[in-house]
């Protein structure tokens, strides 16, 4: 007797034959899927202008008596004051400036209502020239030479940076010079000299907190 090519259900006998219809169904739900596909995909609204200011806009906008400053201050800025606010333990930060010859101190800064304080030269001709909260009696001082820069930590603490404007004689930390344009933290004490050139200096500032 010949024997049947087709099992008890009908359907055709051998290895990896599928059941009547299923490839059928399969297909239909992979169209199905498709379609869902379609349907789920977000549309592509118009775009929406951007108003925040580019960091060449930010710098354009930043200037004092009519003179562009280079530096721009970072997301995560903040003042002393801002951060003790309703706090009864506050530190107290301040420069002090001190001349080379004598070694006494002839002016002093507090550092509490900014976030950053610009360290630069004073001009004893132009006053309108003289755009930096810390001014500097030193012609190796630039005229936007340094800043000191308070910002919020990860672990919401507060600490102070000097960073170098790209100064024509440096800025010297401690006796080494910073490299440009980069945030170095400063401790209680540090020296902060305006050229690397030990002749030529005739102030220096010491930060201070207490």
């Amino acid at each position: 007797m010949r024997q049947s090519r087709y099992d008890a259900t009908g359907s055709r006998a051998g290895r990896g034959i599928s059941k009547p219809g299923y490839r059928y169904n399969n297909r239909k739900r992979e169209w199905k899927d498709r379609r869902e596909v379609k349907r789920t995909k977000p549309s592509k609204g118009p775009l929406l202008p951007n108003f925040e200011s580019s960091g060449l806009l930010e710098l354009d906008s930043n200037n004092k008596n009519g003179i562009a400053l280079k530096y721009v201050e970072p997301k995560d800025a903040i003042s002393p004051l801002d951060y003790f606010k309703g706090s009864t333990d506050k530190t107290k930060y301040k420069c002090l400036l001190y001349k080379e010859s004598t070694g006494k101190v002839i002016d002093e800064f507090e550092l509490e209502a900014k976030n950053s304080y610009l360290i630069g030269r004073k001009d004893e001709e132009e006053e309108e020239n003289n755009i930096a909260d810390i001014l500097i009696p030193e012609e190796t001082c630039s005229q936007q030479h340094c800043v000191i820069q308070f910002r919020r930590t990860e672990n919401d603490s507060i600490k102070a940076y000097i960073i170098d404007l790209e100064s024509s004689n440096g800025t010297v930390l401690n006796g080494n010079t910073i490299p440009q344009a980069r945030y170095i933290e400063l401790k209680n004490g540090d020296t902060i000299q305006f050229t690397a050139d030990s002749r030529d200096r005739k102030y220096y500032l010491v930060y201070a907190y207490t």
